[in-house]
């Protein structure tokens, strides 16, 4: 059981202690070796991409995701653990897309969101705000203002609904972000709100 939590308890150590993206790098590598089975490495994995997306490290979080991806190819059975990677990986594509311009980001974006949509299908619950951020970061990345604008402020409405408090300040900051970019002073109260998220969490 120990090999099952390490990934949470080191990825929660990272976000609490680290600001070095480098440092957790190497602390990825180092955890990799002490898991002894796939579905724990893919953890390792997907644990440590979301703590270098919140830090910004786009870079980083998405060739951690590459990686997970080459695990996942040697492994007999699906991987469950991906219908709750899908946001994040998600999230890191748009913002990839954002940074380098290559549409390759936004192929693979929409393929994470495609798969958000089919867990719907199946009825897996607290997805609607998963589902309209990354709707909104898409319309944003694609210019359309009015659409990101009214995704976001769903988004954060839904996630408020959800009771996921890690997530529902993620909404708040990329919608704060978001506003922020287009000079909107609405960006404040998405700040705050993102800001008391976060201490709640």
């Amino acid at each position: 059981m120990r090999h099952v939590l390490l990934p949470i308890e080191e990825a929660t150590r990272c976000l609490v202690h680290s600001s070095n993206p480098l440092q957790l790098v190497n602390e990825t590598r180092n955890l990799v070796k002490s898991v002894r089975t796939l579905p724990a490495t893919c953890a390792v994995y997907a644990y440590t991409s979301w703590v270098s997306y919140i830090f910004c490290e786009y870079e980083i979080a998405a060739d951690l995701v590459q990686k997970r991806w080459e695990i996942e190819k040697e492994m007999e059975r699906k991987n469950e653990f991906y219908r709750f990677v899908a946001f994040w990986d998600g999230l890191i594509f748009v913002s990839m897309e954002r940074k380098t311009e290559q549409d390759k980001w936004a192929s693979c974006a929409l393929n994470a969101l495609s798969h958000l949509k089919h867990y719907v299908e199946d009825g897996l619950s607290n997805t609607e705000h998963k589902i309209l951020l990354l709707e909104a970061e898409m319309a944003r990345n694609q210019g359309e203002i009015e659409t990101a604008s009214s995704k976001f402020k769903l988004a954060a409405v839904a996630a408020s609904k959800n009771e996921l408090i890690q997530e529902e300040a993620i909404t708040n900051e990329r919608a704060a972000d978001f506003f922020l970019s287009q000079g909107d002073s609405q960006a404040f109260q998405y700040y705050s709100e993102a800001h008391r998220l976060y201490l709640q969490w």
